[in-house]
Formats: structure tokens, C-alpha cells, sequence
């Protein structure tokens, strides 16, 4: 029996390295149904200039929660399996431009902190991921927030 020829190994695609870098300094309480204020902060990991012209576009948003799912209704017959409709409330997702026109670019090795501001869903509660990105992805980062009621 003839076994055919070894694969030649190919080498992974090594991802470009980071150029900027994001930290969230978020409250650790928020109140459901007010806007919450926090800040990011971008760190040009290069030896150069970072541009940010345009200004890019972000991503930011809670997590939000599971409800409860419905029971069957009453008359559901008990050979069928029920598969209830998962629903989540307190979630939010919103996409904005940085606010660069001031701050054009970061140099080398330096950072630059930007003010950011959430709608926090009226029906959020308990413990929350508020999540920051720039659109496409890189860079991203988190915090966790405990979302009161009024």
C-alpha cells in the first residue's frame, strides 16, 4: 500500500502587530435609565505618529440579561417539546465617532483619554459588562459595572 506525499508544513499567519492599545475606566455603578459617563484611553504602541484622521468609528455596549422563559401555555400538548423564545433586557449597543477633531493624533508611546457616555436600558439590572471598541475590533476592552435601580 502506497501512502501519498507529507503535507509540507505551512507557516501561521502571524497577525500585524497592535498599533494602539484601549483601557476603560468606567464607574462601577450605574443607574438604569440615566447615562453613564466613563473614559477611554488610547496608548500609540508604535515609534510613530498615530493619525486618527478620520476619525474612527466605535462600538460600545452592555451585555445585558436573560429573562425568565414562559412556561407552556396550559393546553400545550405534552408530546411536543416546548422551546421557549429566549428574551433579554437591559442591553444596549451603540456606535458613535471618536470625538478626535481636537486631538488629530497620539505620538509615539503616548496616550490620550476620551470621554465616552452610555444610555443605560431603564429595564437594566445587577452585574453588567460594559464593552468598548473600535469598529472592526482592535483595540477593544472592558469593565464590569453593577447597574442599579433608581
Amino acid at each position: 500500500m502506497s501512502v501519498g506525499p507529507r503535507p509540507t508544513p505551512v507557516p501561521a499567519a502571524t497577525q500585524p502587530p497592535q498599533t494602539v492599545s484601549a483601557r476603560v475606566d468606567a464607574p462601577t455603578v450605574a443607574i438604569a435609565g440615566e447615562t453613564m459617563r466613563y473614559v477611554v484611553t488610547l496608548t500609540n504602541l508604535t515609534s510613530t505618529v498615530l493619525a486618527l484622521h478620520p476619525c474612527p468609528s466605535y462600538l460600545e455596549w452592555l451585555v445585558g440579561h436573560a429573562l425568565p422563559t414562559e412556561a407552556p401555555p396550559s393546553n400545550f400538548p405534552s408530546f411536543k417539546v416546548w422551546d421557549p423564545i429566549a428574551r433579554y433586557a437591559g442591553g444596549v449597543k451603540e456606535s458613535h465617532l471618536l470625538n478626535c477633531n481636537d486631538a488629530p493624533s497620539i505620538g509615539p508611546g503616548k496616550s490620550m483619554t476620551f470621554e465616552m457616555h452610555i444610555s443605560v436600558p431603564a429595564d437594566a439590572f445587577g452585574p453588567d459588562t460594559l464593552s468598548w471598541e473600535f469598529f472592526g475590533g482592535t483595540p477593544s476592552a472592558s469593565a464590569r459595572v453593577m447597574i442599579v435601580r433608581r
